[in-house]
């Protein structure tokens, strides 16, 4: 029986706003036994994100939250 929880992959991911956009990369690396489908060991993902207008967040009826 598994748990659902793998540990075949580490993902970095970076990433910047701009003007309503976050614009990301991310590298895959596997590192586990799994058969890989080529040479490679990894693969680059780029990704493209509307986040809209930024929020005041220091407004007196919204918490203070973190976005990642």
């Amino acid at each position: 029986l598994t748990s659902g929880v793998t540990t075949d992959a580490v993902i970095p991911y970076t990433a910047i706003d701009i003007k309503g956009f976050r614009v990301g990369m991310s590298y895959d690396v596997t590192i586990s036994k799994l058969k890989q489908s080529g040479s490679a060991v990894g693969g680059i993902e780029f990704s493209i994100t509307y986040t809209g207008k930024k929020r005041n967040y220091y407004s007196r009826h919204e918490p203070l939250v973190p976005r990642f």
